[in-house]
């Protein structure tokens, strides 16, 4: 099994045991972004330390190249702003990068850019949504893709998801999943969150309260989060972890569960705030292998307001 795990401070110290297992890093430009990030030397100082030592280890360097300013999508002055910071992040560290991940096909459009990126290996972003054959064949009709993140909304449909597995790697591509991700899949809020959690300079935190509940472990179904003994039956090359905003301790404790399937509470797994009052969060993998998760979700089309096989999965055991 190879995974794809998120840059966190000290995330260098944790890889050399499962360096076999790790397809890639992935980093972000969002610290470039912040108002109130400071010693911006010190932290590319930092950052080519640890992007050297992961090399070093023979495993592959991502940037994921994010979208146009948060917040301001139609301001073309911010655009240009945003992609003269990203061409001359990539020319600051060129050749400390493997892989560039493409959030906003704009990019492909744009001259600069474009050149910054010219020989990396280009990885679509599973905001792209790719979730059906028909927008992989326009996906490589834009470029030639190394590697294709598909949309988490069909992370239980594994008929559909291993379908497309298959088309992607007859394209000559890789494969991911992204697997830790617990948001409804039709959270109203979701645009909101995200962008609360990453938009540095902004006052206003949000959170919706995940839609979980203690006494129904069933509602952990209708997310796209996928636990350790899921994975077997699904064929893609990667499986992605999220957790930008985490720490290498809580990191190398969800690797640990996708590779071994030791045992994890939901707080420390899924990548979304849990607010401590909210018991849901303190539910253990343990305590839910005992329900069949499995074998009824093979064909998932996500209308939780007319289905109800998570409703009844506990007479299914």
């Amino acid at each position: 099994m190879k995974l794809s795990i998120p840059y966190v401070k000290g995330i260098s110290k944790i890889l050399e045991q499962y360096k076999d297992n790790i397809y890639d890093v992935y980093f972000t430009d969002d610290v470039l972004l912040s108002a109130r990030q400071k010693n911006i030397n010190n932290y590319y100082t930092t950052l080519i330390k640890e992007l050297e030592l992961i090399q070093n280890m023979g495993i592959k360097r991502t940037f994921l190249l994010n979208s146009i300013l948060i917040n301001q999508p139609t301001e073309k002055k911010l655009w240009t702003t945003k992609n003269d910071i990203n061409s001359n992040h990539i020319s600051t560290i060129k050749g400390l990068y493997d892989i560039i991940t493409i959030n906003n096909l704009m990019h492909l459009y744009d001259d600069k850019l474009k050149s910054s990126i010219s020989g990396k290996l280009l990885k679509c972003s599973v905001n792209n949504h790719i979730d059906s054959h028909y927008r992989i064949d326009e996906m490589f009709k834009v470029a030639q893709w190394d590697v294709i993140n598909i949309d988490r909304k069909v992370n239980r449909n594994n008929k559909l998801l291993n379908s497309l597995c298959e088309d992607i790697n007859k394209r000559g591509a890789k494969s991911v999943v992204l697997v830790n991700e617990g948001c409804h899949w039709d959270c109203i809020f979701k645009e909101f969150c995200d962008i609360s959690q990453v938009d540095k300079n902004q006052t206003t935190q949000f959170d919706c309260g995940v839609h979980y509940n203690e006494s129904r472990p069933e509602s952990f179904l209708k997310t796209p989060l996928l636990f350790h003994h899921n994975l077997k039956h699904i064929n893609a090359d990667v499986f992605k972890i999220s957790g930008r905003f985490n720490d290498a301790k809580n990191i190398e404790k969800r690797i640990r569960h996708y590779l071994y399937g030791e045992d994890i509470s939901i707080r420390e797994l899924i990548d979304k705030p849990i607010q401590e009052y909210d018991k849901a969060g303190d539910i253990l993998y343990s305590s839910l292998y005992k329900y069949n998760m499995i074998e009824h979700l093979y064909n998932c089309k996500n209308d939780c307001l007319h289905c109800s096989k998570c409703d009844k999965i506990r007479e299914i055991e």
